[in-house]
């Protein structure tokens, strides 16, 4: 069970490092107001089995979303101050 509880916590960890900063959206404001400037619903968490992102954008929206959700995974910064918080 200890396992199970550290891998989750590990998980979670990443899940939410990803939304930190990224070469394109570099602090987590960047990131949120480029979303929030398309009309988005978005969230991310973690579960026993896997981790879910979603972005929800009127389908006029889809590549811009697309191209900023992709840029967290591809291009991510963990920057070390965010990653501290995160630790808390």
């Amino acid at each position: 069970m200890k396992l199970l509880a550290h891998s989750i916590a590990c998980c979670f960890f990443a899940c939410v490092s990803f939304f930190k900063g990224s070469k394109k959206y570099p602090t987590p404001l960047a990131y949120s107001s480029a979303l929030d400037a398309l009309g988005a619903e978005y969230n991310a968490w973690t579960d026993k089995e896997f981790t879910e992102y979603y972005v929800k954008v009127a389908a006029d929206q889809f590549s811009a979303a697309l191209e900023i959700l992709s840029d967290a995974f591809t291009a991510p910064l963990f920057l070390e101050a965010e990653l501290e918080r995160e630790k808390g």
